[in-house]
């Protein structure tokens, strides 16, 4: 039973103490976006070990390759860093040990015929 809780919101992350216990809960906003369109902006715990990533439509004659977010170094220069790879479900599995920290995701598409498929495994060989 929570008798007394503050939430504090500082820029991207929010965090939660629970006044009754020695517990407190961190959390970072991941806002994944589609060019302008913002497909989801939510806070997800800073510990979590799995997340649910928006679901894409993907544009005719390419793959989605995951979910990127992008950095401006001070030449104006643009650099990506390929963040999440989600399964065929959208969820991603968070390696042990990492954090989430607040940023801005794009989907990356890569073209079909650049990107080499895996061969099929065959059941039973």
């Amino acid at each position: 039973m929570i008798i007394n809780s503050v939430i504090v919101s500082v820029s991207q992350t929010l965090i939660v103490v629970v006044l009754t216990s020695t517990s407190a809960y961190a959390y970072e906003r991941l806002t994944f976006k589609n060019g302008d369109t913002v497909l989801s902006n939510d806070f997800y715990d800073i510990e979590s070990e799995k997340l649910e990533t928006p679901r894409l439509s993907v544009p005719e004659g390419k793959v989605f390759s995951g979910w990127y977010r992008e950095t401006v170094k001070p030449d104006g220069s643009r650099e990506q860093f390929l963040v999440f790879v989600p399964d065929e479900n959208g969820d991603v599995t968070i390696p042990s040990g990492t954090t989430l920290e607040p940023m801005v995701l794009y989907p990356l598409f890569e073209d079909a015929g650049a990107v080499q498929a895996a061969p099929a495994e065959t059941e039973g060989a």
